[in-house]
């Protein structure tokens, strides 16, 4: 029995060594429309393109972002490796927990989620209201002015049950934590952090793959049973 558990943590040991080994994904980010400056206080929007190597349920090849926080700043137009979470790393102004990490807000979350899926119409006075309001509900800024009646609905939302967990249309919203360098995890590397839309794996897909790593141990089994 030893011999099959030792084995399944070397294929486990091999899987994850493979998928470190990989180049980190990247993505262009850019004002919007490019080479504009419509943003809010030089947040938001900018818009996402050129994804190379991104997480497989990343939704949109090209998309409309918005700033996490408020003194991260980077150069419009360039590429840049990013990581995905549920926190932006370093945490910006305020709101910083252990490890630098700032947990993006369920109402934020929220916001972006509506602008995402059509609710929230795709025009430039709604895009410098939604940077706004998602700033004030990250602790970047004492006022949400032009964004206040989105800080209400999102307040609404939350409070009504709206979880950021894809329990509505199997999509949630993420950070992608943008960074220069190689390490993902020097706070000093941080250039960015903008919200991106992810799909939630099908709960079939979560039976197959438990199912693969079944078959994999009785597999094993069988064989060092011999």
């Amino acid at each position: 029995m030893k011999r099959i558990w030792f084995a399944m943590m070397a294929v486990l040991a091999l899987a994850v060594f493979a998928s470190g080994a990989q180049a980190a994904p990247t993505l262009k980010l850019d004002y919007a429309p490019p080479g504009s400056s419509t943003s809010y206080n030089n947040g938001g929007p900018f818009e996402v393109s050129n994804i190379v190597g991104g997480p497989a349920n990343l939704v949109g090849t090209s998309f409309l972002t918005f700033c996490v926080e408020e003194n991260e700043y980077f150069s419009p137009g360039s590429s840049y490796p990013f990581s995905v979470a549920d926190y932006a790393f370093k945490g910006g102004i305020s709101g910083q927990q252990s490890l630098n990490q700032d947990p993006l807000s369920n109402q934020s979350a929220w916001l972006y989620w509506e602008f995402r899926n059509g609710s929230i119409a795709n025009t430039l006075p709604n895009e410098q209201a939604l940077q706004a309001a998602i700033w004030f509900l990250e602790g970047e800024q004492g006022s949400a002015g032009i964004g206040s009646q989105y800080v209400l609905n999102a307040q609404l939302a939350v409070f009504q049950g709206w979880k950021n967990d894809g329990s509505v249309d199997g999509k949630i919203v993420e950070v992608l934590n943008l960074y220069t360098g190689t390490d993902p995890n020097n706070p000093d590397n941080q250039a960015q952090s903008q919200l991106g839309l992810f799909s939630v794996p099908e709960p079939g897909t979560l039976l197959l793959l438990g199912s693969g790593f079944l078959a994999m141990g009785f597999g094993l089994r069988k064989r060092f049973g011999k």
